[in-house]
C-alpha cells in the first residue's frame, strides 16, 4: 500500500478501537450499530486486500521452474531407455523421435516446452511394450505424464498472480472510499451526542484524525 493508504488504515484501526471501547454509549442507537457493523466488515475486506497485495509472488515463478526441471529429468530418464532400445534395433527414425536433451526444453517458451513434453511422452509411450528391459516402465511413464500435466498447470500461475495483485491494488482505494463514506455517516450520528456526552464526541474526533506515519509529522484533520 502507499503511505497515504497506510495512514488511512492506522486511522481506521484507531477509530475501531475507540468505538469498541465506548460501545455502551452508542449501542442504544440502531443506526449507529448498523454503521459500526458495516465499518467492521469493510475493515476485514480492506485487510484481506492489503494482505493479498503484500504477498510475495516470486515463489510462484520458482515453483514453475521446479516443475519444469522435474519434467525434464523424467524426460531424459525414460528417453535414455528408449534411445538405447532404438539403437539396439538400428532404428534411426525411432531414435530421433525419442531422443531428448535438457536444452530442448530450456530454449523453448513455456507452451513449447509443454508441447515438447507431450510429443516426447507419446513417442516413448508408443514403444512401452518393448522398453521394459531398458528400464522404461508404465509407472515411470505415469510419473512422466504427471510431471508434464503439473507443469502445464503451473505455466499460467505467475501471470495469473500478477493480474490478481493488479486488481487488488485497484480495489484498495475503492474500499478506502467506502470506509470513509461510512465514517462520515458516523460523524453525523456522533454529533447527536454533542450535548449529552461531549467527551464521547471529542474522543471520536481525536481517534478520527489521520497521522502521517511515514514522516512523523503532526496529525492532520480527517477529511473524510
Amino acid at each position: 500500500m502507499t503511505q497515504d493508504q497506510e495512514n488511512d488504515r492506522s486511522r481506521f484501526a484507531a477509530l475501531q478501537t475507540y468505538l469498541n471501547g465506548t460501545i455502551a454509549t452508542w449501542s442504544s442507537l440502531p443506526a449507529f450499530v448498523t454503521q459500526k457493523t458495516i465499518f467492521d466488515s469493510r475493515l476485514v475486506e480492506f485487510d484481506v486486500l492489503g494482505a493479498k497485495q503484500a504477498e510475495d509472488i516470486t515463489g510462484v515463478t520458482d515453483d514453475k521452474e521446479v516443475k519444469l526441471l522435474s519434467m525434464i529429468a523424467m524426460a531424459i530418464e525414460v528417453g535414455g531407455g528408449a534411445e538405447a532400445y532404438a539403437k539396439s534395433i538400428n532404428n534411426n527414425e525411432l531414435y530421433e523421435k525419442v531422443h531428448i536433451v535438457k536444452t530442448d526444453f530450456t530454449k523453448a517458451d513455456d507452451t513449447e516446452a509443454a508441447n515438447i513434453g507431450d510429443a516426447h511422452y507419446n513417442n516413448v509411450n508408443a514403444e512401452i511394450g518393448q522398453l521394459l528391459d531398458f528400464g522404461v516402465t508404465p509407472p515411470k511413464m505415469t510419473t512422466y505424464r504427471g510431471f508434464i500435466d503439473t507443469y502445464k498447470d503451473y505455466m499460467a500461475r505467475p501471470r495469473t498472480e500478477i493480474s490478481i495483485k493488479a486488481a487488488t491494488t485497484e480495489m484498495i482505494p475503492i474500499k478506502i472510499t467506502e470506509i470513509k463514506g461510512g465514517i462520515n455517516i458516523m460523524v453525523g450520528l456522533v454529533n447527536t451526542y454533542s450535548s449529552s456526552n461531549p467527551d464521547f464526541v471529542a474522543g471520536f474526533s481525536h481517534a478520527n484524525e489521520t497521522v502521517d506515519l511515514g514522516g512523523g509529522g503532526p496529525k492532520k484533520p480527517a477529511g473524510g
